[in-house]
This record gives structure tokens, sequence and C-alpha cells, in this order.
């Protein structure tokens, strides 16, 4: 053993008991949450990279960059944790069946306008 388990000897065990805690907490939440919390990661995802155009200096850029990114993944994760393996299908099928009426629309679309 280290000095750090001499001076936190129940360290681990008091963090896996916080996280499981916070992981049921968040598993409880609602689907509709879970769909607040992808579009807040989208949002910064992009201003993550978007603020890369702004005319300031270089160190501000990549300060706004470390704070959005983390921003990001954090809500990332807390979305994958509110939505779990159910939300994330359902989501996914979403789009899935999204995609699926594009594709049947730009096919009617595309046989209309052959016809003329």
């Amino acid at each position: 053993m280290g000095w750090f388990h001499e001076i936190f000897p129940n360290f681990v065990v008091e963090m896996k008991k916080i996280l499981s805690l916070v992981r049921r907490r968040l598993a409880n939440l609602s689907y509709r949450t879970g769909l607040a919390v992808v579009a807040i990661c989208v949002a910064c995802y992009i201003i993550s990279f978007a603020q890369m155009l702004l005319p300031i200096p270089a160190a501000w850029k990549g300060g706004l960059w470390v704070a959005f990114y983390g921003l990001a993944k954090a809500s990332q994760y807390t979305a994958i944790l509110i939505l779990g393996k159910e939300g994330w299908m359902r989501l996914k099928a979403r789009f899935m069946r999204r995609t699926a009426q594009d594709d049947v629309v730009e096919k009617v679309v595309d046989k209309v306008t052959d016809d003329e």
C-alpha cells in the first residue's frame, strides 16, 4: 500500500458508493430529460469548435475549447447514463426511421421529376 491509502484508507470504497448513487439517480430521470441533455451535448460540441472562427487570441480559443469540450463530454456521458440502453436504442430507431422516410420522399420526388 502507498501513501495515498495510508492517508485515505476508505477513499475507493466511498467513491464507489457515491458513483453508484449518482448512476442510480441519473437512471431514474425521464427519456425527455435525456434528450435535453443530448441537445446540450450537441450545442457544446458545436460551440467548442465554432469558437475557433472568432477573432480572439489563441490562448482564449484554447481555453474556450477546453471548457466547452469538457462540458460536451460530461453531458454526453450524463445523457448515456440517463437514456440507458433502451433509450439509446429508441433514439437510434427514431433517426433510422427519419432517414428511411427521407429516402422514400427522395424516391417519390425523383420519380415525379423523371415523369415530367
